[in-house]
């Protein structure tokens, strides 16, 4: 199932529930929202410039059509 399918999926839940529900599932959204975004590396946390970290960047986007090929998504499960 593609992210885009599940999504769909789970809105279509969502829209049974009652909007009190609907309201807390909002809430833990954003709850981990923030805890996904709290988990990003800054650069200011690594020993990389900016010049590395964008070098590095435009190395790994050769990469980003191999990863984005129906299948790959498996990985991201392991």
């Amino acid at each position: 199932m593609t992210i885009q399918e599940y999504a769909e999926k789970v809105m279509n839940e969502l829209k049974q529930l009652p909007k009190e529900k609907i309201i807390e599932a909002g809430d833990f959204i954003d709850f981990l929202k923030n805890q996904t975004q709290k988990k990003k590396t800054l650069l200011s946390g690594t020993e990389m410039s900016k010049e590395e970290a964008a070098n590095l960047r435009n190395r790994l986007l050769t990469f980003e059509e191999d990863w984005n090929v129906p299948g790959m998504e498996k990985y991201d499960e392991l």
